[in-house]
């Protein structure tokens, strides 16, 4: 993961390359299956040519996007034919799928002018653990798949990326947004100078 200290030259960098890309925006739910197509391929990869096929067992996701990330592995993952779910072919060795974490968050405000809305760092994380046993129960094999990506999305964008979006929803925007970055400091220092002031003219009574 980039580091705050990381983030300016990360936004530089990440606006130059997107320039071309401004008015493609991807809603948050294509930026997941971006990680969800990631993990099944490197999944893919690892498997053995003429391997035989597995019983699939999907564990239960416990929030809509585990539940989603879920879904479209198995989707992808029968595809394959080397997957099968159900009660057939109770001989054959399973593979046990589960969530350890997904995430798409906004991380920081990469340009912020005072009228405007600038454009912010989106992130997002997506931990998958895969465990192969045999039909009887025995432990074969097991590998967890992390995929971390992020770009940078314009501030006019932010509702058109979570629009009709039922599982990511609406995500919380980073701290210090538009004209409330700039008026906090100048009010504190306003406070301050109003203390410093008022402490000088006490002492010089």
């Amino acid at each position: 993961m980039i580091q705050k200290i990381g983030i300016p030259i990360f936004c530089l960098i990440q606006g130059i390359v997107g320039l071309y890309a401004q008015n493609k925006c991807i809603s948050n739910l294509e930026f997941l299956n971006q990680m969800i197509d990631s993990v099944s391929a490197e999944f893919g990869a690892d498997l053995q040519s003429g391997q035989s096929p597995f019983k699939l067992n999907i564990e239960p996701g416990i929030t809509p996007a585990a539940g989603y990330v879920l879904n479209h592995l198995t989707e992808q993952f029968q595809k394959s034919g080397l997957f099968q779910t159900g009660e057939s072919d109770s001989l054959l060795p399973v593979l046990h799928v589960g969530i350890e974490k997904v995430a798409v968050w906004y991380d920081d405000w990469c340009s912020q002018p005072i009228w405007g809305k600038g454009s912010l760092k989106r992130c997002g994380e997506l931990s998958v653990h895969f465990c192969l046993t045999s039909a009887a129960g025995q432990y074969l094999w097991q590998k967890k798949i992390e995929q971390t990506v992020s770009d940078v999305l314009s501030g006019e964008n932010i509702k058109l990326a979570e629009r009709g979006d039922q599982i990511l929803g609406e995500i919380p925007l980073p701290s210090g947004h538009g004209l409330k970055r700039w008026v906090e400091p100048v009010v504190a220092m306003g406070t301050t100078s109003v203390v410093v002031l008022l402490f000088y003219i006490i002492r010089s009574r």
